[in-house]
């Protein structure tokens, strides 16, 4: 019995070895561009639906499967997801496909077979170990909610939100240089009216 152990425990100590080894000499691929094996695949998948699940929001969604929410939805997948999940403009997304593991592709795949709580757990909260952010820092619960609805709705729009989905991207009003009138910069006197200048220009009087 104790060789029995003794040999469970020496196999312990080289498997970690030798997975130092394999790691901390390069050997692990890295690459980006890697293919995913198929174990790594099926694992994975099962692994984020399971965590979504579980720690999605319980109750009621807190926005409204109208028009409005879902147009503001469209808006933000443009401006912020589309680089990496694609758009009727772009529909692969060759930066997302760039990733470890590869971004979904909507157009081909969308998330509609989540529940709007499930996604809205992997959109704040990202996924670790993948090119996926979390966006709980940069868009409020009510911007990732809009999000969510047209995201679980994007396969069945109703006509305006689908007019707005296929229309073009608006392009990104670019924010005034710093100085610039549109900043709201402070207009100088001409040179003749600059009180500091008259005031340097004055002789002093005995």
């Amino acid at each position: 019995m104790g060789k029995f152990i003794a040999g469970i425990i020496i196999g312990i100590v080289c498997l970690a070895a030798g997975a130092y080894f394999y790691m901390h000499y390069g050997f692990l691929n890295l690459a980006a561009n890697a293919p995913v094996p198929a174990i790594e695949r099926f694992y994975v998948r099962g692994m984020v639906d399971a965590w979504a699940e579980r720690n999605a929001p319980k109750g009621p969604v807190p926005v409204q499967t109208n028009d409005a929410d879902m147009i503001a939805g469209v808006k933000l997948y443009k401006m912020n997801c589309s680089v990496c999940h694609g758009s009727p403009e772009n529909p692969v997304a060759s930066v997302g496909r760039g990733l470890y593991p590869k971004a979904p592709q909507f157009l081909k795949h969308g998330p509609t077979d989540m529940s709007e709580p499930m996604i809205f757990q992997i959109t704040k909260h990202g996924i670790s170990r993948t090119g996926m952010p979390s966006w709980g820092d940069i868009l409020s619960e009510q911007d990732i909610w809009k999000l969510t609805t047209f995201l679980k709705n994007m396969d069945k729009l109703p006509p305006a939100v689908e007019a707005e989905w296929k229309g073009p991207t608006a392009a990104p009003t670019p924010s005034p240089m710093p100085g610039s009138p549109a900043a709201g910069a402070v207009q100088q006197p001409p040179a003749g009216q600059n009180p500091d200048i008259q005031h340097k220009n004055q002789q002093p009087q005995h």
